[in-house]
């Protein structure tokens, strides 16, 4: 199976990481630690993200109802148009989708994201669906697994992976631990869309999958939760959070390394959920900082954008002339703690 370059649609409003410390330091006069905001606004490794919505409405008091409803009107908007713009890419219309995977952990809506692109895009009715909810910032990772999966048991040829996210709807400033801080300059909206195919295109990069890894790290549902109150969506995290990637990444690498003695980074598409993620991952690695270039870029432009932003690496690292034909991964972390990689070969275009 091959993943081509993907496609991602921001949101329109460009907020700068200033900007929220500004903020920050504008409603919490009286916040005990308040230089943590200039600290986290210094060490984050964001410059900007993008909100649905300008900063004052999305961090405004608004009803549960009402922030789910316009986070779902938004991602449902921005993955519809990722979507779009990745078929037109890889010159495909409709008909030729066989699979749909969809991955959105905000905006809870029955019927999901899945019938909206099969409405909106007019995909075949009988296109096979694999709608995910709750994987988060593993959506992405785990969206490429379940297409590679369908495509492998012979369920079509060409697969559309739709991810996408509006994170600024846990944006509340009643919400001031040292990790709800982090979240505000970390998080962002964006819909991706990415095609998996059985059928190795010769005009255009792309990464061979080869194999694939899911692994649940035990007792840790509590290090990152979702919690819901009438004023809308919380996302919370506890310390140990922060160190299970240095936890995991051991396992991946031992995967890695079995399945392919010869295995080198020569490219890391790695999920960008925060400076210490991209830090775990590069260690346990061994790997030069310039591997993990595609992914420290995507999150200084952009943040963690949830499960959308491993498809944002992902379209980079397909869109750099000096992408070398290597093995490398794609890999997530997410709630659970869970974690989600897939081993590698990108190819180059035939010349």
């Amino acid at each position: 199976m091959f993943v081509l370059r993907p496609a991602v649609v921001n949101a329109p409003h460009r907020v700068t990481t200033d900007e929220i410390r500004r903020a920050l330091h504008r409603v919490q006069p009286d916040h005990p630690h308040r230089r943590l905001f200039d600290r986290v606004a210094g060490s984050i490794g964001v410059d900007v993200r993008y909100f649905s919505e300008p900063l004052e409405v999305a961090s405004a008091p608004a009803p549960l109802p009402e922030r789910t409803r316009t986070a779902w009107e938004h991602l449902r908007d921005h993955g519809v148009e990722a979507a779009r713009q990745a078929m037109a890419e890889h010159g495909l219309d409709a008909q030729d989708i066989d699979v749909v995977v969809t991955s959105h952990a905000t905006g809870d809506r029955k019927p999901g994201l899945d019938l909206a692109l099969i409405n909106e895009l007019g995909l075949k009715p009988t296109v096979r669906r694999v709608p995910m909810t709750q994987h988060a910032c593993g959506g992405g990772t785990q969206s490429l697994i379940q297409a590679a999966n369908m495509i492998d048991a012979g369920r079509g040829r060409t697969a559309l992976v739709v991810v996408a996210e509006t994170l600024s709807t846990v944006y509340h400033y009643s919400d001031v631990t040292r990790e709800s801080v982090v979240f505000k300059f970390l998080f962002g909206d964006s819909g991706a869309a990415a095609i998996v195919t059985a059928d190795k295109p010769a005009d255009r990069p792309c990464l061979e999958v080869l194999d694939t890894y899911e692994m649940v790290l035990p007792g840790t549902t509590h290090y990152y939760q979702q919690r819901i109150e009438p004023d809308g969506w919380h996302f919370d995290s506890t310390r140990e959070a922060v160190e299970a990637t240095s936890v995991v990444m051991p396992h991946v690498v031992k995967w890695l390394t079995e399945g392919d003695p010869a295995w080198t980074a020569g490219h890391v598409v790695a999920h960008p959920g925060g400076p210490k993620v991209l830090d775990s991952v590069e260690a346990a690695l061994g790997c030069a900082p310039e591997v993990m270039r595609h992914s420290r870029a995507s999150m200084r432009d952009g943040g963690n954008r949830g499960g959308a932003a491993v498809l944002d690496v992902l379209r980079l690292a397909l869109s750099d002339p000096d992408l070398a034909a290597s093995t490398g991964l794609i890999v997530s972390f997410a709630p659970g703690f869970s974690t989600a990689a897939l081993r590698t070969r990108a190819h180059l275009p035939v010349r």
